[in-house]
């Protein structure tokens, strides 16, 4: 592994606190990682900063790759909640020993674990990688090549 390589690797590691022992130069920023949103935008800068590397077109195609960040519960998880609700008294009407409040924690929680699981995944954003990151340092310029079709992978938010 080469001093730059390295270097990345360790950028990475120290911005975002993820474990060193599991990135590699395959790791995906935003699916891998977890980088999205204001997180994204800072590690970038300082990315931008400490490489000297211009960012320009990585800038101008941000959202392909990137989402906002979070706002708040969606409305998937507020029905969720009003489900569990409703369920959760339901079945404390069927088996008392359990009361209905913790029938509705057991099923907002299994709601997150299905939700994490199959849903939260950015689907549509075309991963950043962090081998594509020591190339940037290399090069001192994002040299990623957009095609005009790469578009119709813009999220809708």
């Amino acid at each position: 592994m080469t001093d730059m390589e390295q270097s990345v690797l360790r950028f990475v590691a120290e911005e975002t606190g993820y474990n060193p022992k599991r990135l590699s130069l395959d790791s995906r920023l935003a699916h891998d990682i977890g980088v999205d949103g204001d997180d994204a935008v800072e590690l970038f800068q300082k990315f931008e900063k400490r490489y000297e590397v211009d960012l320009t077109s990585l800038y101008e195609h941000w959202d392909q790759h990137f989402g906002p960040e979070g706002g708040g519960p969606g409305m998937g998880f507020m029905v969720a909640t009003g489900a569990a609700v409703i369920v959760g008294d339901l079945l404390n009407r069927a088996y008392r020993p359990i009361p209905a409040w913790a029938w509705m924690i057991i099923l907002l929680v299994a709601y997150l674990i299905v939700h994490a699981k199959f849903f939260s995944e950015p689907v549509n954003r075309i991963p950043i990688t962090v081998q594509e990151l020591v190339a940037a340092a290399i090069n001192h310029q994002w040299n990623r090549q957009y095609e005009a079709d790469e578009t119709m992978f813009r999220s809708v938010h």
